[in-house]
């Protein structure tokens, strides 16, 4: 009720976050086990089996989508791989046409086949919203009547610069 009254002082929306830096894996060994979640999509059971496999006494999740399992055994989780090596590559993927109405492609299963690009920062979207990653990337994937247009350094809600490729077609542009 007090939003909908009052707007929220103009100085809040100004200040933008600062800029992260994932730390090393040296430095995030030392506090536990390091835990990638598959472009930030957790299972429940999954991520309930490593808990309680695990007995690890804290639970850090990171603004990098990943888990950091801290004073517990280290434990081998299909769902939830451990993360080895820091990526030169940031991969954004919404949920995709499994678990959401405006999406026509698999993102994650399209997501899984560009980690090999290094130095990117890969935005995959179902439609035109953007979910996953509000601002520009230097390729956004975008599914449209289940063929995927390409937008490069550009947003989902961009014009596209190549269009309407089958998921086999898209790797040949890009690799």
């Amino acid at each position: 009720k007090i939003l909908k009254e009052n707007n929220l002082p103009a100085c809040w929306s100004q200040i933008r976050p600062k800029k992260t830096k994932l730390p090393s894996i040296n430095s995030i060994s030392e506090l536990g086990t390091y835990y990638d979640s598959n472009f930030g999509r957790l299972e429940a059971a999954s991520l309930k089996k490593l808990v309680c496999k695990s007995k690890a006494k804290e639970i850090r999740f990171t603004p990098f989508k990943t888990l950091i399992f801290c004073k517990g055994k280290k434990v081998i989780e299909k769902n939830l791989p451990l993360k080895k090596e820091q990526s030169t590559t940031n991969i954004y993927a919404c949920t995709g046409i499994n678990y959401c109405k405006s999406a026509t492609i698999n993102t994650h299963l399209l997501a899984s086949k560009f980690k090999c690009l290094k130095g990117k920062n890969i935005h995959i979207s179902g439609c035109t919203k953007g979910c996953a990653y509000p601002g520009k990337t230097d390729i956004s994937l975008v599914g449209r009547e289940g063929l995927i247009d390409i937008i490069f350094n550009g947003r989902p809600c961009d014009k596209a610069d190549i269009k309407s490729l089958s998921d086999k077609n898209i790797l040949k542009y890009l690799l």
